[in-house]
This record gives C-alpha cells, sequence and structure tokens, in this order.
C-alpha cells in the first residue's frame, strides 16, 4: 500500500508542478508589484531580487571600469541577461509563481529601460524563454504519452483507458502496445481541443488499416504522434503569445506630458515674437532647471538621444563658429570646463569596494569570466597575443640557430676551415688552412653568395626580432596595467583567483612561467574615484553648461541673460550641498547606482571653474561688453 502511495505522488507530482494558471500568475504579479513599489518586500522572490540589484549595479560598474564597456561576445548582452543570473539562482517549487517571477523581472526590465514596448521586452527576456522551453518540454512530453495512449486505445493496443476519449469505435487491430497510466496535466488535457481530436480521428481512418505486423504498428503509433506534436507546440505559443499580451496591460499608456512643453514653447515664440531675447531666456532657464529637478530626461533613451543631439551639434556649430571669430579666450574657458570633466570629483569611495557580499553573489563569477576567464577578455586577448609573439621568437631563433650550427660542417667541406674541433675541456679550436680554392681569386662571387646567403638570413631574423621585442615590451606594460588595475580595486580573494587563473594559463612551460613571474605584483589596494560625467550630478553639470553658452551666444550682452546664468549656478551650489549622495551612471536599461558616501574626498574643480566662467559672464554683461 505504501509502495502504491508512492507511485501516485511520484506520478503526480510533475503535474503539479506544472500546473499553470495564468490568472493566479497575474494575480501574484499584481501583488508583487505592489509590494515592490510600496518598498515592503514582503515577497521573497522581491526582496531577493531588490537585494541583488545593487550587486547587479556594481557588477556592470566593475565590468565597465575595470575591462570597459564594449561586450566583446556574439550577441550583445542586455539587462534582461543580467536579471536571467538572478532568475536562475532562485528555485521556485511552484510553476505558476515561477512564471510570475518571470513576468516581474521583465516588468522590472521594462520600467528600468522606460520601454514602450514592454511586451516585446517579455518575448526577449531569457528568462520568459527558458521558463517556456522547460515549460513547452513537460508538455511534449505529456502530449506525447497521451497521444501514445489515445492511439493504442483506439487500435486495440491497451485496454486502459485514457483520461480522455473519442467518439470513434475502437478498431482492435490485434497488436499490443503496452501503456502504463499516469495523471496526466489538466492543462495539457485542455490542448485537446476538437481540432486536435478530428487530427486524431483522421489518422485512425487513414494511417492504421494498412499496418501488418506488430513492430510497423509501434513504428506508426509514433510517427503520427510526432507529427501531432507540431499541434501542441502551437498551442504552447500560443500561450506564450497570450501571456506577453496580457502582460501589456500591466503598463497603462501615459501620454508624454514633458514633450508637450516643447509644443508650448513654440506657442510662445509665435504670441511673443517680438521680446524673443526675453523668451529664450525664460525658457532657457526652465531648461536649465528641469535638467536638475527632472532626472529621468538621462533615463529616457530617446529624449536623450534627441535632447543631446540637438545640443550636441548646436554647441559643435557654436564653437566653429567662435573659432572664425577668433574669440580664442571663450574657447579656452570652453574647452577647460569639458576637460574637467574627466578629472576625479569624488575621490576614494570606499562604498564601492567590493565585499563579502558582492563575493557571494551571482554576479562574482560573471565579473570573473568578465575579467580574465573567458578566452575574449581583453587580459586574456592580450595575453595570447604575448605568447604568441613569444613562440613564435622561440621558433625563428632556433631555426636560425641550426642553420648557423650547420656553417661550420659546410666551411670544412668547402675548404674554407681546416679544422673545427669541439673539446668539453678546452672547448671549440678552429684554424683555416694556408690556401685553399676558396680563398682563391677565383672564388671571389662563392665566397659572396656564401656570406651573403648568410647575411640575408640574419638581417631578416634581426628586422623581425626587433620588431617582436617592440610589441612584446608594448603588450607587457600593457597586460601589467591591467593587472595592476584589476588588483588594485578588487577584493583579495578575486586577486587570488586571478592569479590563479594566470598561473593555470602561464606554467605549462618554462617560456610562460616567465611571463607569469613578470606580471605577479604586489599592488596597493585602492578605492575608486569618480569622475564628473560617470555620476548624474556632473552630467547635469555638464549638460547645463553646454545651453547655458548656447544661450548666452543667442542672448547677448542683455541683461536677461542673467536669468539662465543665475538658474545654472543655483543648480551647481544644489549638487554641491548633496555631493555626498551619488548617483552613479552604470549602464542604459538600469537604474543609476545610489550610494550615500562618507569616505570620499571631494575636489570642486568644475564647480570652481563654473562659477569662474559665471562670474567673467556676468561682468561682461554688466559692463555691456560682448559676452562670447
Amino acid at each position: 500500500m505504501r509502495k502504491a502511495m508512492i507511485l501516485v505522488v511520484a506520478l503526480l507530482l510533475p503535474c503539479s508542478f506544472f500546473a499553470l494558471s495564468r490568472e493566479v500568475a497575474f494575480s501574484h504579479l499584481k501583488e508583487m508589484i505592489r509590494d515592490y513599489e510600496g518598498k515592503t518586500f514582503s515577497d521573497p522572490f522581491v526582496r531577493y531580487v531588490e537585494e541583488n540589484i545593487h550587486l547587479l549595479q556594481l557588477y556592470r560598474f566593475y565590468k565597465k571600469a575595470l575591462v570597459g564597456s564594449v561586450e566583446r561576445t556574439e550577441f550583445a548582452r542586455s539587462v534582461g541577461d543580467y536579471l536571467h543570473v538572478i532568475y536562475t539562482n532562485w528555485r521556485e517549487e511552484d510553476t505558476t509563481k515561477d512564471l510570475a517571477n518571470v513576468l516581474f523581472l521583465a516588468y522590472l526590465q521594462a520600467k528600468m529601460s522606460l520601454s514602450t514596448d514592454p511586451e516585446g521586452v517579455l518575448k526577449n527576456s531569457p528568462s520568459f524563454t527558458s521558463f517556456f522551453y522547460r515549460y513547452g518540454d513537460f508538455v511534449r512530453e505529456q502530449g506525447s504519452t497521451l497521444l501514445e495512449w489515445l492511439f493504442a486505445y483506439h487500435t486495440g493496443g491497451t485496454k486502459e483507458e485514457p483520461p480522455i476519449l473519442l467518439d470513434t469505435p475502437v478498431i482492435d487491430l490485434g497488436f499490443n502496445y503496452p501503456i502504463t497510466p499516469q495523471e496526466i496535466n489538466p492543462e495539457v488535457l485542455s490542448f485537446f481541443d476538437e481540432a486536435i481530436k478530428e487530427k486524431i480521428k483522421t489518422a485512425l481512418r487513414n494511417e492504421f488499416t494498412r499496418v501488418v505486423g506488430e513492430s510497423e504498428y509501434g513504428r506508426t503509433i509514433r510517427r503520427q504522434v510526432n507529427f501531432l506534436l507540431r499541434d501542441l507546440n502551437e498551442r504552447v505559443a500560443i500561450v506564450q503569445n497570450t501571456i506577453a499580451q496580457e502582460f501589456k496591460g500591466f503598463f497603462p499608456k501615459k501620454p508624454g506630458l514633458w514633450w508637450l512643453r516643447f509644443a508650448i514653447y513654440a506657442i510662445f515664440f509665435y504670441i511673443f515674437r517680438k521680446k524673443i531675447s526675453v523668451l529664450i531666456a525664460v525658457i532657457g532657464s526652465l531648461e536649465i532647471a528641469i535638467l536638475w529637478l527632472r532626472e529621468s530626461l538621462f533615463l529616457d533613451t530617446i529624449e536623450t538621444a534627441v535632447y543631446s543631439s540637438v545640443l550636441f551639434f548646436a554647441f559643435l556649430f557654436l564653437c566653429v563658429l567662435l573659432l572664425k571669430r577668433r574669440k580664442f579666450l571663450s574657447l579656452a574657458l570652453i574647452g577647460i570646463f569639458v576637460s574637467l570633466a574627466f578629472v576625479p570629483s569624488h575621490l576614494f569611495v570606499r562604498e564601492l569596494a567590493m565585499d563579502e557580499n558582492f563575493e557571494k553573489s551571482p554576479f562574482y563569477t560573471s565579473l570573473k569570466v568578465d575579467v580574465f576567464e573567458d578566452e575574449t577578455s581583453p587580459l586574456k586577448s592580450n595575453l595570447k597575443r604575448l605568447m604568441s609573439l613569444l613562440y613564435a621568437s622561440r621558433k625563428q631563433t632556433s631555426q636560425l640557430v641550426l642553420y648557423l650550427s650547420y656553417l661550420p660542417e659546410k666551411f670544412l667541406e668547402a675548404g674554407a676551415l681546416e679544422v673545427f674541433e669541439h673539446d668539453p675541456y678546452y672547448g671549440t679550436y678552429a684554424d683555416t688552412p694556408l690556401f685553399s680554392e676558396f680563398y682563391s681569386p677565383k672564388n671571389f662571387q662563392r665566397r659572396i653568395a656564401t656570406f651573403k646567403e648568410v647575411e640575408s638570413a640574419v638581417s631578416d631574423y634581426i628586422i623581425e626580432e626587433r620588431n617582436r621585442e617592440k610589441s612584446y615590451r608594448s603588450l607587457l606594460d600593457r597586460i601589467k596595467r591591467q593587472v595592476r588595475r584589476i588588483t588594485s580595486y578588487t577584493s583579495d580573494r578575486f586577486t587570488e583567483d586571478l592569479y590563479s587563473s594566470l598561473e593555470r594559463s602561464l606554467k605549462r612551460d618554462a617560456l610562460s612561467a616567465v611571463v607569469y613571474r613578470e606580471i605577479s605584483m604586489k599592488t596597493t589596494k585602492k578605492p575608486f574615484s569618480l569622475k564628473p560625467y560617470q555620476t548624474l550630478s556632473g552630467t547635469q553639470k555638464l549638460v547645463g553648461f553646454f545651453l547655458l553658452v548656447l544661450l548666452v551666444a543667442v542672448i547677448g550682452n542683455k541683461k536677461w541673460v542673467l536669468l539662465p546664468i543665475v538658474t545654472f549656478n543655483v543648480g551647481v551650489v544644489w549638487s554641491i550641498l548633496r555631493w555626498r549622495d551619488l548617483s552613479i551612471f552604470v549602464e542604459g536599461g538600469l537604474y543609476p547606482m545610489s550610494v550615500h558616501t562618507l569616505s570620499a574626498s571631494y575636489l570642486p574643480l568644475i564647480d570652481i571653474f563654473a562659477f569662474l566662467v559665471s562670474a567673467i559672464l556676468i561682468h561682461r554683461t554688466l559692463k555691456g561688453r560682448d559676452v562670447l
């Protein structure tokens, strides 16, 4: 009795695991979104995602800081790929809740990227694809069992009655096809609608009447099962598409009200066209204020692209105009301000240091792959090029040495040498004859040809070897800088893993072991420092400065130009007061990483220069001079 119960549980367990309910899944999703937006994090998966989002941001920050932002993969990875790492490291027993988790990750991705196509985000989500790949396998497995069962039962191959019956008589063909009864998932049963039942009945009428022999009977059943499984695949795809379409309902379309401001600007320009300078000053000041108040401007891909491209080309045109007018001081001030965006402003942010939490995260392994384990990583690529150089040098050097080692024997044969002996104790002894045909005046050309051959081999080798040495030194310096940077900014464990990987790769022979000793170095750990362009406040200053310069150029030395200048400086002062609250750009499609630092030092070079430029602009305006 106990064995029978265990067998029943074993048969029912897969069915219960894949008991998928779209309604319940979307109900879970609503609760999870409410939980996330309310920041209660009572749902275990929502709490797990929230804990790992910061680690994901750190992972992308480390990756960009250590090896750059270029993905050296065949297909560029998206935020969905990074969220899939979180998904694969979470074990969910209930399939409906598992689907809700997938939908929640897609919701989060669409929200972070401000996507206008949530259905496309879900369909391209690796987690969604992975879920339905497993779900499709289960449906095909159960569907295949049920189809075999139906064909066998209606042709007399088994007496076990299937969970669904067809309104067609049983035709006993006299063959045996044993079926082990098992529970079929209700959703799989629902896929067997009238259309697929009609195809089964058609196959029973047309395909089994000519069957001769039990082996042919089994082959016919399996062939028809494989044919009809395509219908089940289509039904799984329908379920998948239906869920994607229903998912759109969680993103009610909101009108882009911020775009309306441009229409309002156009109306005001038409109405107050006689006071264009005043209007430009007011509207420009509003735009500068929006830069500081509306952080999502830098997250909206489309608006940012349009805004920045228009601003960039207008600013570039202004610089060309200033160059033509020989306004070198103005150009120098602009150039200095832009260059300061690449000078560190937040020094030694210890809150960004790699700690145990990151080492325990699923992204630790991903970072190792990106930095030094993958063959396409910059470090591994440079090492492969370096070792190729060394192996090529060794091969050509050994070939030249062997070639030169045969010369004494050739000289003996030619009569150029009379004695060439090597003694382990006295060393090598060589002597030339007093006279030999080789030294005869008749053999100038022979001697020239002999040594010309040697000269050609040696000179070619020297040229190539010098080039290889130059490339080797350059690559070695680059690799050392890479290793120094990696080991300086990462944890002790990451450094140990790096050297372990390098040791496995390089200590294969004596030549590569020398390289390993060259690049093994002790480094001092140091925290990351941030440049203004890496932070939201720094980007606001940079874009605000561009806009301010354009406004000043358009308005001229009229007093209204003071309004955007003051607005810009108020924003700069506001950012200085909040310099400890960092919002760090990590990657498109991810929220900026929020860090409150107590350890960093602030170097306000860009702020001081902004105040200096503003003071010059105000002074020239009040004096009635050309501002630019």
